[in-house]
């Protein structure tokens, strides 16, 4: 009978240490006003499932546990989201601070002892490795585990809210003929840290840019890509005359990884514009529209802006006007895209029509101006 018991205590101590640093994580969110989603417990096919609000899930076989969270408010977000991380270590704590009080106060048999010797072992073991940092993989998600997040919450390196939405959707805009989407630990972390720049709508600070080109070469294509191709972005807004040979030497770059690239050739052939080789810019701006407003907007801006220095006045404003009427005034106040087609228009002496709807952010900006 004792070696049945003792061969179920690693599973029964699995599972409890699992439930509880999930649970830890749970009380801990929504102390601080964080919706929990769902509990998930061992991994492999669903064995029973519960609730509607907060859904919490026991799978078939023994393993780790996940607590999914709903977005958390921009106010005291780093705090709100230390606790609910650091929520799951207290919890391990809690249980291998009740397990030592038992085992000091009362006079178990034998048995109790070493399974209660056992759970406290395994609670430390659990405690060493959340707070290690490391990518893991739990239930086939790819995670930063707690030690990892805390690290970047004290960094203020965490990924925005719907980061792997935002890895899955635009990264893969970039992807080359044959190229799979990088997942889990295989994606670069300068992606996050640009993403949360680019939700701040922050500069790029320098020592950014350094990191980026220091370990373009370590990513996969499409990261580099996107890298790029944002600071190139990032660099036409003004397009100062010190920025240019930077931006000639980013848009090549990603002009030999992928040509055919169509969202590449509108970049390149913007930069070759500024540089003054007009013709060949307007010739890969040619085929640089995508159908993505975004982008469009820019290729038809860019296009104006090189008719306009050969000297075709008429259609240059026409192509600002095609530019002009995929402009989302609601969703890129403010941003990047914004301040690089009112410097086309200056130049060719156009600018963008006043919106026929004003969100409070821009009549905000429109008063302080």
């Amino acid at each position: 009978m004792d070696l049945i018991v003792l061969a179920f205590v690693p599973f029964v101590a699995q599972f409890v240490g699992a439930l509880v640093h999930e649970l830890g994580h749970a009380t801990a969110g929504s102390l601080m006003g964080i919706r929990i989603e769902k509990l998930v417990l061992n991994s492999g096919p669903v064995l029973w499932q519960v609730g509607k609000g907060t859904v919490f899930e026991i799978r078939t076989f023994p393993g780790q546990g996940l607590t999914f969270r709903g977005p958390v408010s921009p106010r005291c977000r780093r705090l709100r989201l230390g606790v609910f991380v650091a929520g799951g270590t207290l919890g391990d704590l809690a249980l291998l601070t009740a397990i030592l009080v038992t085992l000091r106060e009362t006079d178990l048999p034998g048995l109790a002892v070493f399974s209660l010797l056992f759970f406290a072992a395994r609670q430390i073991f659990q405690i060493a490795m959340n707070l290690w940092p490391q990518i893991v993989t739990v239930n086939d998600f790819t995670v930063a585990n707690d030690g990892l997040q805390l690290v970047r919450l004290i960094r203020n390196t965490t990924p925005p809210d719907g980061f792997d939405e935002f890895y899955t959707v635009f990264i893969a805009r970039y992807l080359t003929s044959g190229e799979a989407l990088p997942s889990g630990a295989a994606r670069s972390q300068i992606i996050a840290d640009y993403a949360l720049l680019r939700a701040k709508r922050g500069v790029l600070p320098p020592e950014l840019i350094e990191r980026i080109e220091v370990e373009l070469s370590t990513m996969a294509v499409c990261e580099q890509l996107f890298l790029l191709d944002g600071l190139i972005t990032e660099g036409l807004a003004d397009a100062r005359a010190d920025k240019l040979p930077d931006l000639d030497r980013w848009s090549a770059r990603a002009f030999d990884l992928a040509p055919d690239l169509q969202t590449i050739r509108s970049s390149r052939g913007s930069v070759l514009i500024e540089l003054g080789e007009v013709t060949a810019g307007l010739e890969l701006l040619s085929t640089g529209l995508t159908g993505d407003p975004h982008n469009d907007c820019l290729v038809h801006a860019f296009r104006a802006l090189g008719l306009f220095s050969l000297g075709d006045e008429d259609r240059a404003k026409a192509s600002f006007t095609d530019s002009s009427s995929l402009f989302d005034h609601e969703r890129w106040h403010g941003q990047v895209i914004e301040r690089i087609v009112l410097r086309i228009g200056r130049t060719i002496g156009e600018d963008l029509p006043r919106p026929t709807t004003w969100s409070a952010d821009m009549a905000g900006a429109a008063l302080r101006t």
